[in-house]
């Protein structure tokens, strides 16, 4: 089985290969803003708090990885050319542990982050603030680590990932680790919210 991402390919059988190159000159898509998706019936208190799968997304154009939990938003990136890569991990639908979304309009790029901090050095900088992208656990299940490209022109900087084969992989090439963004819900744990 093989997973596409960015300017390589990971294949599961423990090699890498590469497969393309990337043209930082062609033109970015930017992306609207979109809220999380709250499927909790605030009618039903006894309805769960379905957990939420974050959808992974690649601009061929830029570089650039996205990640999204709102399928509409998935599916008009796809019909503009972006490639859908997968469910990345899964999210809860609400915690204490909000994760904030900025866009650089001058680079084209999204950024992910749980501090506050960052984003309002951000937002100081330039970035437009998206909102709550998706919410964190607050245990800590499955890690997604947070990755930065030093070679990067504008787009596609940072990555973030919950395999630890391409986080190896990344680092090997030359980004350089961050550590953990956030964390994901434990696929056990998910399953069981879902039925």
């Amino acid at each position: 089985m093989t997973g596409h991402f960015s300017d390589y390919a990971i294949v599961y059988d423990e090699t890498m290969e590469n497969s393309g190159e990337l043209n930082p000159e062609d033109p970015v898509d930017p992306v609207d803003p979109v809220d999380p998706v709250d499927p909790v019936d605030p009618e039903d208190p006894e309805d769960p708090v379905a957990p939420i799968d974050m959808y992974r997304l690649y601009d061929p154009n830029s570089g650039e990885h996205f990640y999204t939990g709102n399928e509409e938003e998935k599916d008009n990136l796809v019909a503009v050319g972006w490639n859908y890569e997968g469910i990345a991990w899964t999210a809860p639908a609400k915690s204490n542990a909000p994760v904030y979304r900025l866009y650089n309009p001058n680079a084209g790029d999204h950024h992910y982050t749980m501090k506050e901090a960052e984003r309002d050095n951000l937002i100081k900088e330039g970035w437009n603030y998206e909102g709550i992208g998706w919410y964190s656990v607050e245990a800590e299940d499955v890690a997604l680590y947070r990755l930065y490209n030093p070679n990067a022109l504008e787009a596609g900087a940072h990555h973030y990932t919950a395999n630890v084969k391409e986080k190896d992989y990344l680092i090997e090439v030359g980004w350089r680790p961050e550590g953990i963004g956030w964390y994901g819900m434990d696929e056990e744990e998910a399953k069981q919210l879902m039925k």
